[in-house]
């Protein structure tokens, strides 16, 4: 008499973690890199004519941060590529330039970029799009988690100033 194995992870666990496997093996699609480059372009290019509202500058520090966190995380998974490691560098400096326009709104209402920080917003478009073409979805997936729970204290300390507060609460 035969007797069945016994599996411990059920049909569904397997299934789940096969479609998990994947994921990180699938890239996104050219559609879906096409809209992340218009997006990233809109953007920058909204802040830098003074066209931009707080979600244009919220969607400019959402991208920073969460490809920060993709750059760090294909990093991580290949420690010899000197590619990874100036896409890195190129992100973080994204990223403070992001936090600068999100700070200068919370204190002045302003969105603006100063000095040199809308070249190094152009040049950031370049490695979020490289980026983009790069990450698997499973990594992407999951730095915009990381990111839209790190994104949310930010949002809480920097909020709209003073002065727009009221025009903001009637037209809401």
């Amino acid at each position: 008499m035969s007797r069945r194995p016994q599996f411990r992870h059920t049909r569904e666990e397997l299934l789940h973690r096969m479609e998990l496997r994947q994921a990180r093996r699938r890239h996104l699609t050219p559609d879906q890199i096409k809209a992340l480059a218009l997006a990233h372009l809109t953007n920058v290019d909204a802040i830098a004519r003074g066209r931009a509202d707080a979600g244009v500058m919220w969607d400019l520090a959402e991208a920073a941060l969460q490809w920060s966190l993709v750059a760090d995380a294909l990093r991580q998974q290949h420690p010899d590529n000197a590619d990874l490691e100036e896409a890195a560098a190129g992100m973080r400096a994204h990223l403070e330039t992001a936090l600068g326009v999100v700070k200068r709104w919370s204190a002045t209402g302003r969105i603006v970029f100063r000095g040199p920080e809308l070249t190094q917003a152009r040049q950031a478009i370049d490695w979020m799009d490289a980026l983009a073409e790069a990450v698997d979805q499973g990594t992407a997936i999951a730095c915009a988690l990381e990111c839209a729970r790190m994104l949310e204290p930010l949002k809480r300390q920097h909020q709209a100033p003073a002065a727009q507060r009221p025009a903001l609460a009637e037209a809401a």
